[in-house]
């Protein structure tokens, strides 16, 4: 049997309301809190991969690979985790440790 958990990141995407810009970046209204968020086209990809049954880092990093097409650097990992982070304090995502299946 497994108990190892990891985290992974939960959204509820019902709350949000998005529009694009000219360009890359995304404006989300949340329903919830009534705020506004800006984010940048990396910010609003990593959004999009974040499911409400959970996302964790090594699903959320295969699932950017493939969707850029090309192996992800150590820089290009930091300013995913970044993001996360900044998705997390905006509390536009949840983060909760699940056990691994």
């Amino acid at each position: 049997m497994n108990n190892c958990q990891v985290p992974a990141w939960f959204s509820d995407p019902q709350r949000l309301v998005r529009y694009h810009l000219d360009g890359d970046d995304v404006i989300l209204f949340d329903r919830a809190s009534g705020e506004t968020h800006f984010l940048n086209e990396l910010t609003a990809l990593v959004l999009e991969r974040i499911t409400s049954e959970g996302t964790s880092l090594q699903r959320l990093l295969d699932a950017l690979q493939e969707w850029s097409g090309t192996r992800l650097n150590a820089d290009s990992v930091a300013k995913i985790e970044f993001a996360l982070k900044a998705l997390e304090e905006s509390e536009l995502v949840e983060c909760r440790a699940v056990k691994l299946a």
